[in-house]
């Protein structure tokens, strides 16, 4: 608590006020928890996330820099906190928070290292394999495709209507182009013609979609572009994106 008093040469006085102040030379603590350290994000709208605490004075101003510290924008003070980032271009990008507490302590995060990829997967996928029984006996149903560089897909679902199920295609482990699944199919299915998608992602969950339209009519499912055989697959059929 503090007071200050004044005396004249005529020994006149007067006491101020008191006014209370608290000492804070602790530094306040913040964090970024997404995204993680050596990630990857697709796109814009990219939600950094965080936490930031000041015991003593309190959280004045959090800021967020996408390079490395030179600049920083404000972020609404919160805790946790967060900020909707929309990078300018796709590349390496490194992250630092800064929160500053009422008595003007500060901290910075350590960096992180963030790579930015909006680009689609280029992935080349060649088609179906249906080698079991037909729609009317029943059985099962498999659906693989082909990728001609698997090291940029981070996975691989099967779509139905446009939109992506749980049902992943595993990549084959002496053929780490080839991804297939197995689908159970009940006896005695009505002839029917079925969308079906190959929905292909990378790392920063960038997707391709490679459409195509099963019908299941007379004596076997047939693929409306073709059947391929898993052995036997023209070069000339596949197609990079």
């Amino acid at each position: 608590t503090l007071v200050a008093r004044a005396e004249d040469k005529a020994t006149n006085e007067k006491t101020s006020a008191q006014v209370k102040v608290t000492v804070d030379t602790i530094d306040p603590t913040i964090t970024i928890t997404s995204p993680t350290d050596g990630s990857f994000v697709a796109g814009a709208n990219v939600t950094i996330e965080g936490t930031a605490d000041d015991a003593i004075a309190g959280i004045d101003t959090i800021q967020i820099s996408s390079d490395a510290g030179r600049t920083f924008t404000d972020v609404t003070v919160a805790d946790p906190w967060s900020f909707t980032w929309n990078p300018p271009d796709d590349g390496l990008y490194t992250l630092v928070a800064k929160a500053v507490d009422k008595a003007g302590n500060e901290t910075v995060t350590a960096p992180i290292s963030v790579s930015v990829d909006t680009a689609l997967p280029v992935i080349a996928i060649a088609g179906y394999l249906n080698t079991y029984l037909t729609s009317q006996e029943g059985g099962d149903w498999i659906i693989f495709c082909i990728i001609l560089s698997p090291e940029d897909v981070d996975r691989v679902v099967l779509g139905f209507g446009g939109v992506p199920t749980d049902v992943e295609l595993i990549q084959d482990s002496q053929e780490p182009m080839i991804y297939q699944t197995v689908i159970p199919l009940p006896s005695g299915i009505a002839p029917v013609r079925v969308p079906i998608e190959i929905i292909a992602y990378d790392v920063a969950g960038n997707q391709y979609t490679w459409p195509y339209l099963w019908s299941f009519a007379g004596s076997s499912p047939s693929p409306d572009h073709g059947l391929l055989k898993k052995d036997s697959l023209p070069l000339e059929f596949l197609k990079v994106k």
